[in-house]
C-alpha cells in the first residue's frame, strides 16, 4: 500500500498542529520539573534554617576535666554510670528497713 499525494496533503496540513501540541507538552514537562526543583530547594532551606538540639552526650564532649584533659563521650558515659551506681549504693547503706515490713497485710479497713 503506497502513500498517495492526497495522503501527504492531509499530513502536511496537520504538521503545524502536531508541532504545537509537542511544544506545549515539552514546555509543560519543563515547567513541572522546574516547580518540583523549587519546592525541593525551599524544603532544603527550611531544613537548614531549623535549630536542632544536640544530644547530652554530644554537648558534654567539650568539657574539660580538673586535670586539664578533655572528656571523651565514652569516658563520660562510664563516669556517669559509676556515679549513679555509687549514689545507689549510698542510698542502700543509709536505708533502714524493718524485717516485718511487707509480711503482714492489714485488710481490716
Amino acid at each position: 500500500m503506497a502513500i498517495q499525494p492526497i495522503d501527504l496533503q492531509t499530513i502536511y496540513s496537520q504538521m503545524s498542529n502536531v508541532a504545537k501540541n509537542v511544544a506545549h507538552q515539552q514546555n509543560g514537562n519543563q515547567l513541572t520539573q522546574a516547580m518540583q526543583e523549587n519546592v525541593a530547594v525551599q524544603q532544603e532551606q527550611e531544613r537548614l534554617s531549623q535549630v536542632h538540639k544536640t544530644a547530652e552526650n554530644e554537648a558534654n564532649t567539650s568539657q574539660v576535666k580538673d586535670e586539664g584533659h578533655q572528656n571523651s563521650s565514652f569516658q563520660n558515659q562510664k563516669n556517669q554510670k559509676k556515679s549513679k551506681e555509687e549514689e545507689h549504693e549510698k542510698k542502700k547503706l543509709t536505708e533502714i528497713r524493718e524485717s516485718f515490713l511487707g509480711q503482714n497485710i492489714d485488710i481490716s479497713r
